[in-house]
């Protein structure tokens, strides 16, 4: 009795009767098992190239950013703190005093008109920067008449001297306000770091405190 022959789908050979007589190709669910880890690999493989691609070009546009020279964050200071004879004064950068007038006040200058000729506010055109030793804390600024902004440290309003010609000298040290004043109002002194007169000579300073000098009756 003839029996009929049929192949599965998966590449065996069944019996009419369904039973199984003999094992043909390699089954068809493996070769797509197959097929779709190679196709993951594939993937895979890609993605990585893409993100090393990704990789090198962010490290490229880092490399060219890092050529370009760096903004300086910080201002150059206002002043600083000096040792001298006086101890620890004020000074501008350079090197020239710093002076108070006792006269002033944080709000009011009494040196006005000529007498700044003689006796030059030290203005910022913003904040002031404190320096070395100096306490950011006790700057602030005055608004003068022509609107620039003079310095005041501890309720000081700061000068320097024309006076001196050189840096840290004192010449303008003890000079009476006005100078041909014989009841002067008040007298210039450099400034501690402290933010007080200070009032001593000192032996070994360049100290002028002759009223004849010709500054201008200041």
């Amino acid at each position: 009795m003839r029996r009929d022959v049929d192949t599965g789908s998966d590449g065996r050979t069944v019996g009419g009767e369904g039973r199984t007589v003999g094992l043909g190709a390699t089954p068809a669910g493996g070769t797509v098992s197959r097929m779709v880890d190679v196709a993951r690999g594939t993937s895979w493989r890609r993605g990585a190239t893409l993100l090393s691609v990704a990789l090198a070009a962010a490290g490229l546009l880092s490399a060219c950013g890092s050529s370009k020279p760096a903004a300086s964050s910080s201002e150059p200071a206002t002043l600083k703190v000096a040792s001298t004879s006086y101890g620890k004064i004020l000074e501008t950068p350079s090197g020239q005093v710093l002076y108070a007038l006792t006269a002033d006040t944080a709000t009011h200058d009494a040196c006005s008109g000529a007498c700044l000729a003689i006796w030059p506010p030290l203005t910022v055109k913003k904040t002031p920067v404190a320096g070395s030793g100096v306490s950011a804390s006790m700057l602030s600024t005055l608004k003068l008449s022509d609107g620039s902004l003079q310095v005041v440290y501890d309720g000081h309003p700061l000068y320097t001297f024309s006076g001196d010609s050189a840096a840290g000298q004192t010449k303008g040290q003890g000079l009476p306000f006005p100078a041909s004043s014989s009841s002067p109002t008040g007298h210039w002194w450099v400034v501690s770091s402290a933010g007080s007169y200070v009032t001593t000579s000192s032996s070994s300073s360049t100290t002028s405190t002759t009223t004849s000098s010709g500054y201008g009756g200041y």
